[in-house]
């Protein structure tokens, strides 16, 4: 069946043309004249129903769980970092150790944009105020690149 006799044809195949416009009916057109039929459209509608985006809630609890979630890996590594500045004995060249003491002081600046977007994101759960949104939703894009620098530079420098 070719495509003209699809458009000046009759029937569920003339309906379902009509009922969809543009560029959906062209793709509804293509389907059914190629011979895929009725399963090809069913499976095109449960894929077009399944593409959902998330609700600012979803995406602020997600916000929320990463920002604490690197808040305690951060915290964890600087303490590291610390411990392992003052595990030198006292005689060592004091350069060696200030290297570690300045990596982890450092490493309280992530760890504190962290603790603000989780803060701001319990604001906007408390009072859904498109402003704290926004801090939240940069805040977090801030803190996960903020802390990809820290440990590259951090790796680099030091080990």
């Amino acid at each position: 069946m070719s495509h003209e006799a699809f458009e000046l044809g009759t029937g569920w195949r003339w309906y379902i043309f009509r009922l969809c416009s543009g560029a959906w009916a062209r793709l509804h057109a293509v389907i059914l004249t190629t011979g895929l039929g009725e399963f090809a459209l069913i499976c095109l509608r449960i894929a077009l129903e399944s593409i959902r985006v998330a609700e600012p809630k979803e995406i602020i609890l997600s916000i929320l769980g990463t920002s604490v979630g690197l808040a305690g890996l951060l915290l964890v590594f600087v303490g590291f970092l610390y411990s392992r500045a003052m595990a030198y004995p006292p005689g060592t060249d004091k350069a060696i150790v200030n290297k570690f003491v300045r990596a982890s002081k450092w490493g309280m600046l992530p760890f504190s944009i962290s603790i603000c977007v989780a803060v701001t994101s319990q604001l906007w759960l408390a009072h859904p105020i498109h402003f704290f949104y926004l801090v939240s939703f940069w805040g977090a894009l801030i803190t996960v690149v903020s802390v990809m620098v820290y440990g590259l530079v951090t790796v680099f420098k030091l080990f």
